[in-house]
């Protein structure tokens, strides 16, 4: 009988141990439960790093500063700033933006005359064509399609002068449409600015004068396109008939069957 007395008093300390682990784990998930039912959850307090890496951390008022943000995303894109008014070198040519335009000055073809000057739009998309720009020049130039709308010969003769016009060509997305006067004007101008050049190439700073000369120039050229752009509109929309617009867009034929 003794060795099982031994065995017995060998396995008393090994229960016990295992009973307290068992009773600490209960009175743990206790104490976890009543914080949960008593406070409505667990405050887990984070850092400001732990706070600005969660999901939709960027939109939340998380107390982190733009520039924390920046520092932790060194490669971030960001928006460039718009062009600044002033000439600037381009090769061959300079660059003069101002206001809505921009002038390309080349040399020209005499060796110390007068340069070449070009005005565009600054920003593409300035001048925009008409979907009506679209049909008019497929109807002039497309026979199937002057036969699917049932345009009449008529029609043909006047809308061809209008889609020869430089507005419905597009002329004017490249160059805007500058008076011999102003170009005149715009030119002076230029050559005034260039007599400050120096050995090196033209002074530091920005010309005042020269870009108030080329932005009033350039003003009223694109007044002129958009004006010429709105006239040749309102041109084709009385010549193209609303029932002839309408099957172009929804590619609907107007011929008549042969033989009715």
């Amino acid at each position: 009988m003794t060795p099982t007395t031994t065995k017995s008093r060998s396995l008393l300390p090994m229960a016990l141990s295992l009973a307290a682990v068992i009773v600490c784990l209960t009175a743990g998930g206790l104490f976890v439960w009543w914080e949960i039912a008593n406070k409505g959850g667990v405050v887990i307090k984070l850092t400001p790093d732990e706070l600005a890496s969660l999901p939709g951390a960027r939109n939340q008022p998380i107390g982190v500063t733009p520039a924390a943000r920046a520092a932790r995303r060194p490669n971030a894109a960001s928006t460039p700033p718009p062009d600044p008014d002033g000439i600037f070198n381009s090769g061959n040519a300079m660059n003069i933006r101002t206001g809505n335009v921009q002038v390309r000055v080349s040399p020209g073809p005499v060796a110390g005359g007068p340069p070449v000057l070009v005005f565009a739009q600054r920003n593409w998309g300035m001048l925009q064509n008409s979907s009506n720009f679209t049909i008019a020049r497929r109807v002039v130039h497309e026979d199937a399609i002057a036969k699917q709308l049932a345009v009449t010969p008529d029609q043909i003769a006047k809308l061809t002068p209008i889609v020869s016009g430089s507005a419905v060509k597009g002329v004017y997305v490249n160059a805007l449409p500058v008076s011999k006067d102003d170009m005149t004007k715009a030119l002076d101008a230029w050559m005034v600015y260039r007599k400050t050049w120096t050995v090196t190439g033209p002074p530091p700073g920005t010309p005042e004068d020269l870009l108030a000369a080329m932005k009033d120039v350039g003003n009223t050229a694109m007044a002129q396109a958009r004006k010429e752009y709105s006239d040749a509109d309102s041109a084709i929309s009385g010549i193209i008939t609303n029932e002839q617009i309408a099957a172009y867009i929804n590619n609907r034929s107007l011929a008549t069957p042969t033989g009715k």
